[in-house]
C-alpha cells in the first residue's frame, strides 16, 4: 500500500477523489518503488523466478479512505519457513521507505518508541 486518499461524502468526492490517487504520478512512483523493494526482499528467500507482481497500481475502497495497492507473490525455498519469511522481509518497505536499511537506521535514531510489530504486518 502506497497512496491514501480520503472518501467523499457524496458520488461525485469519491469519484474525484478515487481519480486524483488512480492519477497521482507522486503516488504511483512511491509504490513502484516499494514493489521493486518487496519483488527484491521475496527474491531472497523464495525460489529462483518465482516472486512475480500479481497487481499493479489496483484501487482498493474502505470504508474511509481508497489506498492503491499492488501485490507481490513468490513460492518459498524448500528450506525457507514462513516465519523466516517474515524475519528476512519485515518491515515492509511501505513502512520503512528506501533504501530500507538506511531508512531503519534513521528512523531508530529518532523515533523514541520503537514500532516492534508496527503496521499490522501479523495479526
Amino acid at each position: 500500500i502506497k497512496g491514501t486518499r480520503p472518501r467523499g461524502s457524496n458520488k461525485e468526492e469519491d469519484l474525484r477523489n478515487s481519480l486524483e490517487l488512480i492519477n497521482s504520478e507522486k503516488d504511483k512512483a512511491e509504490l513502484l518503488m516499494v514493489v521493486d523493494l518487496e519483488r527484491n526482499d521475496l527474491s531472497k528467500v523464495c525460489k529462483p523466478d518465482s516472486v512475480n507482481v500479481t497487481e499493479l497500481f489496483k484501487l482498493e475502497t474502505y470504508a474511509t479512505v481508497f489506498h492503491l495497492v499492488s501485490t507481490v507473490e513468490g513460492e518459498l525455498k524448500d528450506n525457507i519457513s514462513a516465519v523466516r519469511c517474515i524475519k528476512e522481509c519485515f518491515p515492509g518497505g511501505s513502512i520503512t521507505g528506501t533504501p530500507k536499511i538506511r531508512a531503519m537506521e534513521i528512523i531508530e535514531e529518532l523515533e523514541k518508541v520503537k514500532r516492534n510489530f508496527y503496521t499490522g504486518s501479523i495479526g
